[in-house]
C-alpha cells in the first residue's frame, strides 16, 4: 500500500517465539488530513501480520517509538474528537 512509504508503520519480521513484530513511529506520520486512509493502512498491517505468523503464535509484538513526537503529529480529526471527552 502507498501509505507505508513514510515508514511510520510496518511489520519488521518475527521475534524468537514466532510473533510478528510491528514497528510504529508516530513522529513520521505525514498524512494528517486523511484519517480514514491511516486507519485502513493500520488494519492492513495488522491483518498481514496475523496471516504471516506461525501457527503456534497467538500474540504479536508492538514497538512504538515516541521520540520526537508531539501533538502536532496527531491527525486534526483525532484532536478535535478527543477534545469532547
Amino acid at each position: 500500500m502507498e501509505s507505508g512509504k513514510p515508514g511510520h508503520l510496518y511489520q519488521r519480521g518475527f521475534d524468537k517465539e514466532g510473533r510478528a513484530v510491528i514497528v510504529m513511529t508516530p513522529s513520521r506520520e505525514t498524512r494528517k488530513e486523511n484519517f480514514a486512509l491511516g486507519i485502513r493502512y493500520l488494519v492492513y498491517t495488522i491483518e498481514n501480520a496475523i496471516h504471516s505468523m506461525q501457527d503456534q503464535a497467538d500474540q504479536m509484538v508492538w514497538l512504538i517509538d515516541f521520540s520526537n513526537f508531539s501533538k502536532n503529529h496527531l491527525p486534526i480529526r483525532f484532536v478535535s474528537c478527543s477534545s469532547f471527552y
